[in-house]
């Protein structure tokens, strides 16, 4: 097996701070957070085994029903993978790849909050092995509880 970081970097940033500058003279803000991340790959020359894998990061932040921002990167690689089996290609994609590409999403993150006004907030390690068996699991049982066709008359 083969596993190469070609390059990283940042495809798509924005942010969003609809409720400024009026936010900031308010006092008693107790903001919420909401933390997405997916991920997004894709085939670039089988051949030789690149992907690129895309680390999707929103995160939300709101006070009651006022959205104070809402900020997104989109962090991504190059990567050879050499793969001797579709599961063990998997696990990269799944968990190698964004384990390698989450220090450099939380970076721009936090670096368009903290521009944007805001205090610094950094996302929590996130146990992407731990994402990836659960999300087999679900499938499998998705698969084993499927309906069976109706076969035709």
């Amino acid at each position: 097996m083969k596993f190469n970081t070609k390059r990283i970097y940042l495809k798509d940033a924005s942010f969003e701070s609809p409720s400024t500058p009026g936010i900031f003279t308010q006092t008693g803000i107790k903001p919420g957070y909401d933390v997405q991340v997916f991920i997004d790959y894709r085939a670039i020359d089988e051949k030789i085994g690149l992907a690129e894998i895309v680390l999707k990061a929103t995160v939300t932040s709101k006070h009651e029903e006022t959205t104070l921002f809402l900020a997104e990167v989109h962090q991504a690689g190059v990567f050879e993978i050499e793969h001797p089996d579709m599961e063990t290609y998997r696990i990269m994609i799944e968990v190698a790849c964004p384990q390698i590409l989450l220090p450099f999403a939380r970076e721009e993150l936090n670096s368009l909050i903290t521009k944007g006004g805001f205090s610094n907030f950094l996302i929590a390690p996130i146990n992407f092995e731990s994402l990836y068996r659960a999300n087999k699991e679900k499938a499998m049982k998705e698969a084993v509880n499927a309906p069976a066709s109706e076969s035709m008359n």
